[in-house]
């Protein structure tokens, strides 16, 4: 699917002529199709990180510390400083 969306992007944007895509094309794409799957799952959530609010103590990823970026939603693990046991 990626590599779809990354040969449309390239009839649109850019030189369609050329057969194979670059690993920097199929990253963009990987992107643009895990943007538009947030902005699917996550609507109330986008919408508020588009708008500069802060997402809602009731949502899923309130405990991530969500924030937008080029069009994605990320955030830090809960977990990122629990201690590893061993």
């Amino acid at each position: 699917m990626t590599r779809i969306v990354a040969r449309i992007c390239r009839i649109v944007y850019s030189n369609p002529g050329v057969r194979c895509l670059t690993v920097e094309e199929i990253n963009q794409a990987g992107l643009c199709v895990i943007g538009l799957v947030q902005q699917a799952a996550f609507k109330p959530e986008f919408q508020a990180l588009s708008h500069g609010l802060e997402v809602s103590t009731r949502s899923k990823l309130y405990n991530f510390g969500p924030q937008t970026v080029d069009g994605v939603i990320s955030g830090r693990s809960p977990w990122k400083f629990l201690p590893i046991v061993e």
